[in-house]
This record gives C-alpha cells, sequence and structure tokens, in this order.
C-alpha cells in the first residue's frame, strides 16, 4: 500500500510470506556389485525455512534526485531434519534497513548513494553433521549449530557523460562486512589428512572499486575505452584451533579499441590482465600470486539486412606461483547468419566453435596442504547448423 503524504513524500507499508524447504539425501558406501550402504555414513537431511517480513517505505521523489529509506523486520523459523527426525529447530529476528538516494545534480551527471542490509542461511551440506569421505584425504563434516550470516554493504556511484565529446567515466567504491560469516575450521593430522568443519567466525571485510572510462578518439575515427577493477579482503578461518587470516588483493585492467562508426563493419580489439596476490598469517606456505592474461578480438560484418558475418577470438594465459607451467587456452568461433521471410522472420545460421581445437577447461586449486590442478572434459570443436523462426505479430 502507497498513500503520499505531502508533495513529493509518499509512504508505503508492505508484508511478506514465504517459505523455503530443502533436502539432501546423500549415501555413501561400498558401492560395488552388492551396493552396500552405510547408514551411519547416509542421511537424508532437510530443512524447512519460513519467513515473515513486514516492512514501511519511506520515498521523496522529484525531477532530480530520488530518497528512499526502507526498514525490513526478517522473523525466520528454521527447522532441520534427518531422516525425518527433528535436530532442532531455531528462531532469529533481523532487522533488514535499505538507503538510497540518486541525485542527477547537471546534465550528464548523476551519483548514487546505496546501504542495505542481507541475511544468508546456512546450506543443507554446511549444516549436516554427517562426514563425507568422497575424499579420504579431506574429511568434511557439517555443523548443525551454525548461525545465519548478517551482511551489510555500502556502495557510493558516480557518472559523467559529456554529450559533445560522447566521454564517459563511471566510478564505483564500495565493501562488505559480515558478521558471524561461514568459514572454515580445519584439523591437519600427523599423516597430513585433514577434517573441515564449516564454523562461524566473528567477522569478514572486504573492499572494491570500478572504473570504467571511455573516450572516441575522433581523428582515428576510434572508441578507447578502460577499464580498472581493484578488490581487498580480510577474512578468518582456523587451523588446529589457531585463527588464520586470509588476504587477498586482486588487480585488474581492461583496455580495448573498437571503431566508432559500426553501420556495417565492428571491429574490437583488447586485452585484460588480473593478479591475485593471497597470503595467509600461520599457513604462509599457502601464500600465491595468480597472473592471467587475455587478449581478444570480435569482428561483425553485416554488408546487407539479410547477411551476417562474425568472428570471435581469445587468448587466456593463467599461471601461478605454486605451479612450474603456465596454461594457455586459445578459442576462436565463427558464424554466419542468413535472415529470410518477410520481416526476416526465420534465421539459418552456421557457427564454428573452438576453430583451433585447442579450448582447455580447468581449475587450479592452492590451499594451506592441497595443490590441484583439476581438468574437465568439454565440448571440443564442433560446427553446427541451426534454423530459427518467430511467429506472431
Amino acid at each position: 500500500m502507497i498513500q503520499q503524504i505531502k508533495k513529493f513524500w509518499y509512504l508505503s507499508v508492505g508484508l511478506g510470506l514465504g517459505s523455503d524447504n530443502r533436502n539432501l539425501d546423500r549415501e555413501q558406501g561400498n558401492f560395488g556389485q552388492h551396493g552396500i550402504f552405510i547408514d551411519s555414513l547416509s542421511a537424508d537431511f532437510s530443512t524447512v525455512e519460513t519467513q515473515i517480513t513486514p516492512s514501511l517505505s519511506l520515498r521523496r521523489s522529484t525531477g532530480k534526485s530520488q530518497l528512499n529509506f526502507r526498514v525490513n523486520s526478517s522473523w525466520i523459523r528454521f527447522d532441520k531434519n534427518r531422516d525425518h527426525a527433528s535436530l532442532g529447530q531455531a528462531d532469529y529476528f533481523f532487522m533488514l534497513p535499505v538507503f538510497s538516494y540518486t541525485n542527477a545534480y547537471r546534465t550528464g551527471r548523476r551519483i548514487n548513494l546505496r546501504y542495505s542490509a542481507s541475511v544468508n542461511m546456512p546450506a543443507l551440506d554446511q549444516l549436516l553433521p554427517v562426514i563425507d569421505t568422497i575424499n579420504s584425504l579431506s574429511l568434511y563434516q557439517g555443523n548443525i549449530n551454525l548461525e545465519p550470516e548478517y551482511r551489510h554493504s555500502l556502495f557510493v556511484e558516480w557518472s559523467l557523460f559529456d554529450h559533445f565529446s560522447y566521454t564517459s567515466l563511471f566510478v564505483r567504491l564500495g565493501g562488505y562486512y559480515t558478521k558471524d560469516k561461514i568459514s572454515t575450521s580445519q584439523t591437519i593430522n600427523k599423516d597430513y589428512t585433514s577434517t573441515i568443519t564449516p564454523v562461524n567466525v566473528a567477522r569478514d571485510y572486504s573492499a572494491l572499486s570500478y572504473i570504467n572510462f571511455s573516450t572516441p578518439i575522433r581523428a582515428l575515427g576510434l572508441t578507447i575505452s578502460a577499464i580498472s577493477r581493484e578488490s581487498w579482503q580480510r577474512g578468518l578461518s582456523i587451523i588446529n584451533g589457531e585463527d588464520n587470516i586470509r588476504t587477498i588483493f586482486s588487480h585488474g585492467i581492461d583496455l580495448n579499441i573498437e571503431n566508432r562508426r559500426k553501420e556495417k563493419l565492428h571491429i574490437r580489439v583488447g586485452g585484460s590482465a588480473t593478479v591475485n596476490d593471497v597470503k595467509y598469517s600461520i599457513a604462509d606456505d599457502a601464500n600465491n600470486v595468480y597472473f592471467n592474461t587475455s587478449y581478444y578480438s570480435d569482428i561483425w560484418f553485416n554488408p546487407t539486412e539479410r547477411w551476417n558475418f562474425w568472428a570471435e577470438a581469445d587468448i587466456v594465459n593463467y599461471a601461478a606461483q605454486s605451479f612450474e607451467e603456465s596454461v594457455n587456452a586459445p578459442l576462436i568461433t565463427a558464424g554466419i547468419d542468413f535472415h529470410f521471410l518477410r520481416g526476416n522472420r526465420a534465421t539459418i545460421t552456421l557457427e564454428g566453435y573452438d576453430l583451433l581445437n585447442k579450448y582447455k577447461s580447468f581449475q587450479r586449486i592452492s590451499d594451506t596442504n592441497v595443490l590441484m590442478e583439476r581438468r574437465k572434459n568439454t565440448i571440443v570443436r564442433y560446427v553446427m547448423l541451426t534454423l530459427e523462426l518467430r511467429t506472431g505479430k
């Protein structure tokens, strides 16, 4: 319900009701010829989350500015059950305020400010108090006593667009603070096996910045764009009963150039680089620096309304101090579109994916006692012909 209380000012109230049911049925044991399950390692686990969220909102709206202040309160009843028997019920109450302000104070100038609070409930596998033995070197056991995370976020944004020079600048600064962050407690044994359990830690911090700048080079008929990303995170985990502080610095930059006039031809070339510096306070042998570089090029050519030719190329390089060799993953895709029938309602597309047949999908993990490279099977080079038909008006 919304009610205008005076000029430019509006008051609204609301009420939300919700229920979220989740179930995890996990079976462990000897899966040979006899398929023997071990009852103590297998479980049918479920949670039921019932939520009531009344809200009160005050808003001021004018031609240039918007101000909104909303107070949400959330009452949550959280039921946990294993094998259809209750493992306990918990009630939570959170205040979740939201504040936002937008002001277009000049032509092409705008500033935004936003603060909000939110709740993140524990996941099923984080709660299940049954040991997961899929990796005998690293056992995982959930924690039935986990509390929800209570998160605060604050962001400020400023944007500029010059209608005469077509120069634009966008800046975003912000951060997060999380109370009762769900982290991990790890016990490392003498044989270097480990047991990991999720736990709540007091707090977790992060901050970030994002800057996007674009301007034309009229003499060359080009537009140049640059993007900068910076982030910092400070988290906490527990190793053998001691606090292990993890600090991550991330730096990224992207630079690309494209032609300004795109009636028939659009060409873009660019590259990006990212550096992640990870440090631990007591497990410093897991400190690492990751380097990722990427080069890309995109071409679109539309000689007529019926024909469209395009090609995309990306070359990504992954490197880390913990691994001896870097990995290159080139990917080239190209295609042709032909539109026909009245109003171009039908389209035939011939697309070739991974034309060099060299694309790789993998993941590298470097942790306190784990150094792993995981490779995945993916669909490699193929050619596909598709027909698309639009119906209706």
